[in-house]
């Protein structure tokens, strides 16, 4: 490159092609196709003036761009450091943001970015956008065509992942379109949507492996995944296998190799090692993004995978530590058609159920499926009103799951009476009435009573996971954070049920739980400071209670509790007229007796049901 006598950029024929790949360029910056305009339109001999006006710019902008790219090349077009030291994130503060992406975003908001993350951590938008970017987190797709490492492939699900430090391999289960020649169907929005959030679930646990991007471990822990992973997706199904490993990691490759030749349905697409994973992590996006049609609506069937997966990683985790060694997941459950357009599903277990839509059905219908219990979990956060239909595609979009997966999950809600069954099919939000309130409290109190004096039976030592949970709930009455005194509170108690060692009525009792919370997040309840100190003194003596092996004084306390609590959650319901009577015939009376916790003052909102 050279400027003539005139001052006019001369290019070489490499520059030219290269400042053409950059302008051209639907995947790169912005800004540096513009430099590259600016300098091709000046080798086309026009003076700064009328190259800033043909490109709507100054021509200080132009004067520039042209200078820097006389003086330094190609290299002269981009950003320079700026001056000062450069800020650091605290490692504490990175893990932070990377572990808050493995929860559902909050209330209102579709997908997690950098300015929700900022509002939800405390911290400012740019300290989370240079954390994003250092882990190639993306907020929506990439632009361009998304062009699949595999063409013509088109994914049925996320059959595992598999991060030691050295080695990335992600399995997918797909099937080829059988047309030679024929490129997969060009990625729709949702299908980009939802590979976006399977690339950050990746990009969070690859940056949380611990052992690091170092020298290349043994092929052990590769070796039981690879095997864990063939004998748990059915035979039928061909698997296709992403990966990228550090250099010098042949037995890495050879495995593989062995691997692919065992299983003829597999097939393998290697990356060369990248530090910052780009490569790797933009093939998994396009990959993903290029999922088979399983119904009318065009869903994708990986988005029932996610959940499981993000629920694999928070518990890898664990409180923001991963644990050494590898990260090696499969697919726990999954749909994937079989030559007979039938269904097979694959259970916790490993072993093959075949059968159609009712056996799914079946299989779905447990609460603790991670599917159900990250649609509980969104409804418990949002704004609910008694009675609203439950809007199922704005839903199942912000789940990043099909409508197919999320009815099922919607049935199994309401088959848990936590939800309303609807006769067209559709659910609805529970009504709450003054009925609905006795029946749920007069069974609660019964299950509490026999849970609180079998738990009063245990030695001190056997109840360290409800004083742990009455710690949680001392620290939010003394930081008086009121939004989440309720949810300690119940946890405090479905501590004691777990704690009992009775499984049939701790489990009944949990459920209950759940509906409590239905119902409070329906009335929209909440706590204020006289109602947050008062939790905290029931718990404390109940504890003490437990602790000191006083079954009656346990169940005694646990009843004056129920009483303040139903009492408490009858005067918010519009309309509604509680009967004394009833209630007392139902749950009887309690002994209330000097020292108990009394109930707030009237003016304090906030009475904290039981």
């Amino acid at each position: 490159m050279t400027e003539d006598l005139r001052g006019a950029v001369v290019l070489r024929e490499s520059e030219r092609a290269a400042l053409l790949a950059l302008s051209r360029s639907r995947n790169g910056s912005h800004a540096l196709a513009q430099r590259a305009e600016i300098v091709l339109a000046c080798a086309e001999g026009a003076g700064d003036t009328a190259v800033a006006g043909r490109l709507g710019m100054s021509r200080d902008m132009v004067r520039k761009w042209r200078t820097r790219f006389a003086e330094h090349g190609l290299d002269g077009l981009d950003d320079r450091p700026r001056a000062g030291r450069p800020r650091k994130v605290d490692e504490a503060v990175v893990a932070r943001i990377l572990t808050r992406l493995l929860d559902t975003p909050p209330d209102g908001a579709r997908e997690w970015s950098t300015r929700v993350m900022a509002a939800e951590t405390g911290l400012s938008q740019a300290t989370v956008s240079r954390v994003w970017r250092e882990h190639r987190l993306q907020a929506r797709s990439s632009r361009g065509d998304l062009r699949s490492p595999f063409p013509r492939v088109e994914v049925r699900d996320v059959a595992g992942l598999f991060l030691d430090g050295t080695t990335r391999v992600l399995a997918a289960a797909g099937r080829s379109n059988g047309t030679p020649g024929r490129a997969a169907l060009a990625p729709t929005p949702q299908a980009r949507r939802l590979a976006v959030r399977a690339r950050n679930l990746v990009a969070v646990a690859d940056a949380l492996t611990p052992a690091g991007w170092a020298a290349p471990a043994s092929t052990a822990a590769l070796d039981s995944f690879l095997e864990d992973l063939g004998a748990r997706v059915p035979a039928h199904v061909d698997v296709y296998l992403l990966v990228a490993d550090a250099p010098g990691g042949m037995g890495v490759r050879d495995t593989l190799d062995a691997w692919v030749e065992r299983h003829p349905r597999g097939q393998r697409r290697h990356f060369s090692f990248d530090p910052e994973g780009s490569s790797w992590l933009d093939a998994a996006e396009a990959l993903l993004a290029h999922p088979a049609p399983l119904g009318h609506d065009d869903s994708t069937g990986y988005g029932t995978t996610l959940p499981k997966l993000r629920a694999a990683l928070r518990s890898w985790c664990d409180g923001g530590t991963p644990p050494a060694g590898a990260f090696a997941w499969i697919g726990a459950t999954y749909d994937s058609s079989d030559a007979g357009g039938g269904q097979t599903r694959i259970r916790k277990d490993g072993n093959v159920i075949a059968g159609g839509v009712a056996d799914a059905e079946r299989a779905a219908s447990d609460l603790s499926d991670p599917v159900v219990q990250e649609l509980l979990e969104t409804l418990l956060t949002a704004t609910l009103r008694s009675g609203e239909r439950v809007k199922e595609a704005p839903l199942a979009d912000r789940l990043g799951i099909s409508r197919r997966a999320l009815g099922k999950a919607l049935r199994v809600l309401a088959g848990e009476g936590l939800l309303e069954a609807l006769p067209d099919g559709g659910t609805a939000v529970p009504r709450v009435g003054i009925d609905t309130v006795l029946d749920l409290y007069a069974v609660r109190s019964a299950l509490g009573t026999l849970l609180f004096r079998r738990a009063a039976m245990l030695h001190s030592s056997e109840l360290h996971r409800i004083r742990a949970a009455l710690g949680e709930v001392r620290a939010i009455a003394k930081s008086h954070t009121h939004d989440r005194i309720g949810a300690a509170d119940l946890y405090f108690q479905d501590m004691v049920a777990r704690t009992a060692d009775l499984p049939q009525a701790s489990l009944f009792f949990q459920r209950l739980t759940l509906r409590l919370r239905m119902f409070i997040t329906v009335l929209g309840l909440d706590f204020l400071d006289g109602a947050v100190d008062l939790i905290a003194r029931e718990d404390a003596r109940i504890f003490d209670a437990l602790r000191e092996g006083d079954g009656d004084e346990a169940a005694r306390l646990w009843r004056v509790k129920i009483e303040r609590s139903v009492r408490y959650m009858a005067t918010q319901l519009p309309d509604a007229a509680f009967d004394a009577n009833l209630w007392t015939t139902l749950a009887g009376r309690p002994d209330r007796r000097a020292g108990d916790p009394s109930k707030p003052r009237p003016t304090e909102r906030g009475g904290a049901p039981a």
